[in-house]
């Protein structure tokens, strides 16, 4: 079991029929989030919610939340569901939670010539990470005594920390391997990285595979329909939802592990 924190970036909202807004937080661009001219979404997560809203007969609204705002959205109910692995749910009695339904991987993005291809490769590297410091912390415990250590750069976002390593103030960046995709295909005005210094980065170098679950916090409005969403999602697990949606996306299907091979 991964003993780590898997915080949201952004949230959707259900509208039932007596108007409730209920709001569905997840990671950051998870996977990789597209808004249309119309100012609505799409997206693996996207679609895998409008799958679950049309099993329980809501309609879905997209709403943009930053990774604090949402878990704390979350654990004061303003936030019905969110994603996470599965330590998560140990923070307040009675959050339900489903089954361990999908798996993402953790990689470190480095510039060519100066891959990282093992842990020892880490020592005296500067690295940018964000919401994968618990891994960083276990690398440089791995390094052991006599090795100069990792130098750890927090950052606000995964869009600052592969800034840093596109203009050489950290040597690599850690975070979900889903994340560095749509970073990359985004242009210049959007991230500040020019396209040339894009081309300058290897590819990324996998280390961790990360269980995930969903959860329903007790102060959600829709609680009582928790039960209901939790089943939901883990008949979609095994019936296969999850992958047939990311067939339909390389990219994010890149980022993610098949848990039946697990």
């Amino acid at each position: 079991m991964v003993a780590a924190s898997f915080v949201a970036q952004s949230a959707h909202a259900i509208h039932d029929e007596s108007g409730e807004t209920i709001h569905i937080s997840f990671m950051e661009n998870f996977p990789k989030q597209i808004q249309n001219p119309d100012g609505s979404y799409s997206g693996f997560m996207a679609e895998f919610y409008e799958y679950i809203a049309a099993k329980m007969g809501y309609k879905l609204d997209l709403v943009e939340r930053s990774a604090f705002r949402a878990f704390r959205d979350f654990q004061t109910g303003d936030s019905a569901y969110i994603i996470s692995t599965s330590s998560i749910a140990n923070l307040d009695e009675g959050v339900l939670k489903s089954d361990e339904v999908m798996c993402i991987s953790y990689s470190f993005l480095t510039k060519k010539g100066n891959e990282i291809k093992s842990i020892e490769d880490l020592s005296g590297v500067r690295v940018g990470y964000g919401v994968a410091g618990a891994y960083i912390t276990k690398y440089a415990e791995q390094l052991g005594d006599g090795v100069e250590p990792i130098i750890t750069i927090k950052t606000l976002s995964a869009t600052e920390a592969i800034r840093m390593l596109a203009y050489g103030r950290v040597d690599a960046v850690f975070f979900p391997t889903l994340f560095y995709q749509p970073i990359l295909d985004a242009d210049e005005d959007t991230t500040g990285i020019p396209q040339e210094l894009k081309d300058s980065f290897a590819d990324p170098y996998v280390t961790e595979q990360v269980n995930l679950r969903f959860f329903v916090h007790p102060n959600s409005s829709i609680y009582s329909r928790g039960e209901e969403f939790i089943s939901v999602v883990n008949e979609a697990a095994k019936d296969g939802v999850f992958w047939d949606i990311l067939s339909r996306s390389e990219n994010d299907k890149v980022a993610f592990c098949d848990m039946s091979l697990k």
